[in-house]
């Protein structure tokens, strides 16, 4: 998952079809529990207008940024 990704919300396992957006970069607010580091993504949603960090595990991408490669 990397900048310009495509990428669908997901929860419970469950594809969020109206919540879309834009991965713009590794999000600052990284947490860990228990010892372990969970990853997450600053997201653009394009419905809502707005960007908010997300953990990668609620994230599905439905289209890869292939300009940077």
């Amino acid at each position: 998952m990397k900048f310009g990704d495509l990428v669908m919300f997901k929860w419970d396992g469950e594809n969020q079809e109206d919540l879309i957006g834009l991965v713009l970069e590794d999000s600052y607010r990284a947490r860990e529990s228990h010892g372990v580091k969970h990853e997450y993504k600053d997201i653009w949603w394009m419905e809502k207008d707005r960007v908010s960090p997300v953990r990668t595990k609620y994230l599905q991408v439905i289209s890869e940024n292939s300009s940077l490669d």
